[in-house]
């Protein structure tokens, strides 16, 4: 079994605040699940997180506080 599949099935990789490195990962086919925690406002402005949404499907929605939860498999 290669590295990059041990690692892929070991362990979680959490991203937070940044594009590029999402990009990246997605890039190299290795982004498997996004866990996105959805706050009711907006700050700043930037790149999109994803190029290609219809390639994602939503796994489930909960609520954390004011914030929802979103998870979204690849297709």
């Amino acid at each position: 079994m290669s590295s990059e599949r041990r690692l892929r099935e070991e362990r979680d990789v959490i991203v937070i605040g940044s594009t590029s490195v999402v990009h990246t990962l997605a890039g190299h086919g290795l982004v498997d699940e996004y866990r996105l925690l959805v706050s009711p406002f907006v700050l700043g402005s930037g790149r999109t997180w994803f190029t290609a949404p219809g390639d994602l499907r939503l796994a489930s929605a909960g609520q954390n506080g004011a914030a929802a939860l979103l998870r979204y498999r690849t297709a």
